[in-house]
């Protein structure tokens, strides 16, 4: 009989135990992380952490080993579960709950437990009815807990019952604060959850951001999605005078190889050719990548790029025997933030496998943007007197003349070497031209007031972003991978990116892939179209975990 109580009473002590915790905090779903700020929209709480906590989803049963014995938490209470990284190495627990028996007008905080011999802290931060509790265990041996309580007493300090980091929160501050990181599904899963008001301006902030993270996977359907909101009304307006210029045909090329024929043919006698591109487009790229060969046919040598980071063309060198420190033949991360891109990274080798030598001409910050960047391309005269030169620019920057936006970058170029350069402008005509490519000459549109008309030629891009636009047709090949990993993502988005192996295995995650796919998972298999070669596969998911990394071979025996 005492064997029978005995265990009935074990065995509803362990029930206990192992269900304690079964009701997550139903307002876990509103944490909202952007960089060290920590917000809960719905509670209208918020604190400053610090950037090397890997934070973990909440397992009932080990949060309670955790907290066992300290009456104050409970499961049910947790909002925030967290683990640094680098020292002082702790576990970070952050409860929320509404349990005050006295309620204050004013914020009161108490150290409810410090515990040298397990080197452990908790904190109770209170207003009104409100209740933060900051909970720190060392997870490794510490010579000293004074670093612990220091992030203890800080973090608690941060914390505020109020609303200001959230209206504190733009859309820049995410983008900036990940820009570094290439986990492009997190950062977009960033944008679409961040607890800021809807406005004209912020929606407008929010599409230019999203439309930049999103362009790194060029297939990507949110993207395509965003871009045709953003033509809808510039292909209303345009196509009536398209359709008009159409049957006329005077002054206008149409097809992919006519358009790139005329464009080598125009620039034959020319120095300087000026291309530019909409950050949003990786199309833009893409005919940017298929005119370097009819260029270079032209004496074309050098290949100017805005986006290139300070000092990294120095490193950026077609010749694979150089003996520069840090030189190579292809882009990695420092290379610049939009050559990130995969269309960008294959511009770029492109561009030195055919021998061209690479400028970054942007400014550093220092006196007017435009007048610099004109300057540093005429530099290339200064030492170079004949060169000819291909400069690769964003959007309004290759305006010869004043606009209402005031000069631009060829403006000055024109005034400061008498130079003409020829201007193409892909990023401003939008309409259906029934083919890929359309080139009209300016004389076509003059008088529009919805057109700059300050360059030589507009040009309509639909080119479709894909590496069979890119690479030969038989160099491309079908690739299935099928991993039992991926079942546990059913119906869950992924992110998939393919990186040369020679260039992973040197950079890491400081490669620049030859393509992004953002997927969403409904089974074990993914398939995917490449050039024939030898990769790396890397699958990630929403939080940055790796699902798999692993070598491929891609060939057209599948």
């Amino acid at each position: 009989m005492q064997n029978s109580v005995m265990y009935l009473f074990v065995t509803f002590a362990l029930f206990i135990f192992l269900t304690s915790c079964k009701s997550v905090n139903p307002y876990v779903k509103y944490n909202y992380f952007n960089g060290a700020t920590f917000i809960n929209d719905t509670l209208n709480i918020s604190t400053e952490l610090f950037g090397d906590i890997k934070y973990h989803p909440i397992k009932r049963k080990e949060i309670k080993m955790k907290i066992r014995g300290i009456k104050e938490l409970k499961c049910k209470d947790l909002l925030v579960y967290g683990t640094t990284y680098i020292s002082p190495y702790y576990d970070l627990l952050l409860f929320y709950n509404t349990q005050n028996k006295q309620i204050t007008d004013s914020v009161k905080t108490t150290v409810l437990l410090k515990d040298t011999l397990k080197n452990r802290i908790l904190i109770k931060k209170s207003l009104d009815n409100k209740n933060v509790f900051l909970y720190l265990k060392s997870v490794k041996t510490q010579k000293t807990n004074v670093p612990l309580i220091l992030d203890a007493e800080n973090i608690i300090s941060n914390v505020r019952f109020d609303t200001l980091a959230k209206s504190q929160l733009t859309y820049a501050n995410i983008f900036n604060e990940h820009k570094d990181i290439d986990n492009y599904l997190l950062v977009k899963n960033k944008f679409e959850t961040a607890p800021i008001k809807s406005t004209d301006r912020s929606d407008w902030d929010k599409f230019q951001y999203l439309a930049t993270v999103l362009s790194h996977d060029a297939s990507n359907k949110e993207l395509k999605a965003l871009l045709d909101d953003f033509e809808v009304k510039r292909r209303a307006y345009f196509q009536p005078k398209i359709d008009s210029l159409m049957a006329i045909e005077e002054g206008i090329t149409l097809g992919e190889s006519a358009v790139i024929q005329k464009l080598k043919e125009l620039s034959k006698n020319e120095q300087i050719f000026m291309l530019n591109e909409n950050h949003w487009y990786p199309n833009h790229r893409i005919l940017a990548t298929k005119l370097l060969a009819p260029l270079k046919e032209n004496g074309y040598t050098y290949l100017a790029i805005e986006a290139l980071s300070q000092g990294q063309d120095s490193l950026l060198i077609s010749d694979k025997n150089t003996k520069i420190e840090g030189a190579k033949n292809y882009p990695t991360k420092n290379t610049g933030y939009y050559t990130r891109e995969p269309y960008f990274g294959n511009y770029i080798r492109e561009a030195l496998r055919l021998g061209y030598k690479l400028i970054g001409y942007e400014y550093e910050g220092v006196g007017d943007r435009e007048v610099v960047q004109a300057n540093n391309i005429k530099k290339i005269l200064d030492n170079d007197s004949n060169a000819k030169i291909v400069v690769y620019a964003g959007l309004d920057h290759i305006y010869e003349d004043s606009s209402g936006r005031g000069r631009r970058m060829a403006s000055y170029f024109k005034e400061f070497t008498g130079i003409n350069p020829l201007t193409v402008d892909q990023t401003h005509l939008f309409g259906n031209a029934k083919s890929e490519l359309a080139l009209f000459n300016i004389d076509l549109f003059e008088g529009d007031k919805k057109l700059n008309t300050n360059v030589d030629y507009l040009l309509i891009n639909d080119i479709n972003s894909s590496l069979d636009a890119v690479f030969d047709e038989e160099t491309m090949a079908d690739f299935s991978i099928v991993e039992k990993e991926l079942n546990t993502y059913l119906n869950e988005e992924i992110l998939v990116s393919v990186f040369y192996k020679e260039e992973y295995a040197k950079y890491k995650s400081a490669s620049v892939p030859i393509l992004n796919k953002i997927i969403n998972i409904t089974s074990k298999q993914i398939d995917l179209r490449l050039p024939i070669g030898e990769y790396y596969l890397k699958i990630r998911d929403v939080n940055d975990n790796t699902i798999l990394l692993k070598e491929i071979i891609v060939d057209n025996l599948q």
